[in-house]
């Protein structure tokens, strides 16, 4: 949601820049981009963000969730006397989304007939600015994150060092590179809106392969996989809504362990894969008029 507001004042200054007068919003509607967005109106928008992801879901939320988007698009906004408000830096592109294909040996899959080509790497960039709008050699990618900088797979702090070799920053600056190979230097800023700040990785061009071989690595992984493995922790029981809820109230039959407690959604999964394959799993577990493997942009519904 805080995301998403950053999002909207970003495409507001783009459209300041390009002399356009309103922009058409997917949740807001027409805006004009020329009015005075102060503080309290940056608020009312969000207001309207947040009712939009909330009014249509299982989960309960209170007006301190609300609170907590408002305070992360303040901070946000603030940090640094405004070097990453989106109203107040030259806009390159906001939510730009990217789909690169590696036609290259290494990326070759083949699982079928319907099923066969290369690896296709698909995401979406928060916000892209001109760090010097006279310069147009150089681009800062600012990545917003409104937890903590933590990898919770350990519990690690995402210290710079950490960072550079950070999956997500590289494939950015990978697929930056790509779409924008005439730039010289390219910078991938992460902002911790709500904790330590932002910092900034100056890759170079000899991190393209490092980050490929990355990509490769992973691959391969996921190619010779038969049975993905459950990685069960902490994260599972108190964020994931499959590792808190059962499959109790829907067309699905809930099922139990051996003591005889409802297993979650996830283990349901789990067990179901072992006995009758990931094809199976995905043909009679998906909902009903959604597609399992296409990528949608964030926030996307």
């Amino acid at each position: 949601m805080a995301h998403k507001s950053l999002e909207i004042l970003a495409k507001i200054k783009l459209a300041r820049q390009n002399g356009e007068a309103e922009i058409e919003d997917d949740i807001l509607g027409k805006l004009d981009v020329n009015a005075d967005y102060t503080d309290s109106l940056i608020e009312s928008q969000c207001e309207q963000v947040y009712k939009y992801y909330t009014q249509n879901t299982p989960q309960q939320w209170t007006n301190k969730d609300l609170a907590d988007c408002k305070l992360s698009v303040k901070r946000a906004r603030e940090f640094n006397n405004g070097l990453f408000d989106p109203l107040k830096s030259q806009i390159f592109s906001a939510e730009l989304p990217f789909d690169i294909e590696f036609a290259e040996p290494w990326a070759i899959f083949d699982f079928g007939e319907d099923m066969r080509g290369f690896l296709s790497l698909k995401g979406t960039m928060d916000l892209i600015v001109l760090p010097d709008k006279n310069n147009i050699n150089i681009l800062e990618l600012v990545d917003y994150k409104t937890g903590r900088a933590v990898n919770f797979a350990t519990g690690e702090e995402k210290t710079y060092e950490k960072l550079l070799n950070d999956p997500q920053l590289l494939i950015y600056y990978l697929a930056i590179s790509h779409l924008f190979p005439q730039v010289e230097q390219i910078l991938v800023t992460i902002l911790y809106i709500n904790a330590s700040g932002a910092i900034t990785m100056c890759y170079t061009k000899n991190d393209i392969n490092r980050a490929k071989e990355l990509l490769k690595a992973r691959f391969e992984e996921i190619k010779n996989t038969t049975v993905p493995r459950l990685k069960k922790s902490w994260w599972c029981n108190s964020v994931c809504w499959n590792g808190k809820n059962t499959f109790e109230g829907t067309e699905i039959t809930p099922m139990k362990d051996q003591y005889g407690n409802i297993l979650t959604r996830c283990q349901q999964c789990e067990k179901m894969i072992r006995e009758n394959g990931l094809d199976w799993v995905t043909e009679k577990y998906t909902k009903s008029g959604h597609s399992v493997g296409y990528y949608q942009c964030p926030g996307a519904l």
